[in-house]
């Protein structure tokens, strides 16, 4: 009538709604910060622990990407929880050097405060959430802004010999070598263990708690001994 076409509505079928339903977050309270997450293309993660490569929840990273190894530069006290096969890593900071524990009588072995060797890995926000769930964060762990110490070794050009001399005429010609190694410092995520939370566990000598072995010294001057969560457990010294 009159020449005007109704405009066709167009909605949303009951199976499309119940997809925009499960694509929404679920139970964002581990992850209050996710929408800020999400605005960048990656977050650093440092994993020290069973979410390393090649280890039984790697596969929470998604589609990583492995930015190499490095160290964290304060101390931590690393100890893991066995629960049947599984092992959980739980790092705990250290906040005064040479203070073991505040109740040395309940446990017969305490880790000491050391760094920690493990994997720098570019992950993509939207896995956060699952990595906050299965850490329960705010609630088991925490995942905090730490500095981890990246060794490397600079690439140099010369065209001289070891005195600064000019090489020969069939020598001459920019060679290249490895410089003395570096440290370069990064932030990135890592979680830590809640005191809140695990302390009454480790002051109850529960033995399904163990130290995770740490080895060296070191032959990096700035580094000594460190702990490493390997994937097959070490067996007692």
């Amino acid at each position: 009538m009159f020449g005007f076409k109704r405009k066709q509505e167009s909605f949303l079928t009951q199976q499309q709604i119940q997809q925009a339903m499960l694509d929404l977050p679920q139970d964002p309270r581990f992850s209050p910060d996710l929408g800020w997450l999400e605005q960048h293309e990656y977050q650093l993660l440092f994993c020290p622990d069973e979410t390393r490569r090649n280890q039984r929840k790697s596969s929470l990273l998604g589609e990583t990407i492995f930015r190499g190894n490095g160290f964290t530069r304060k101390n931590f006290n690393y100890w893991e929880q066995r629960v049947g096969e599984e092992r959980t890593g739980i790092p705990m900071q250290s906040f005064a050097p040479g203070v073991k524990t505040l109740f040395p009588s309940t446990l017969s072995k305490f880790p000491p405060a050391l760094p920690i060797k493990g994997e720098i890995h570019a992950v993509r926000p939207k896995h956060f959430k699952e990595l906050d769930d299965y850490r329960e964060r705010g609630y088991k762990y925490l995942r905090k802004r730490v500095e981890i110490l990246v060794p490397y070794k600079p690439l140099i050009k010369f065209n001289v010999d070891t005195r600064g001399k000019a090489l020969p005429l069939a020598l001459q010609g920019k060679k290249m070598m490895l410089g003395t190694e570096m440290v370069w410092v990064l932030r990135t995520w890592m979680y830590v263990g809640n005191p809140a939370y695990w302390d009454n566990l480790f002051d109850a000598g529960w033995s399904g708690f163990k130290p995770v072995p740490h080895i060296g010294p070191s032959r990096r001057e700035w580094l000594g001994e460190y702990y490493v969560f390997t994937k097959h457990e070490f067996k007692d010294r």
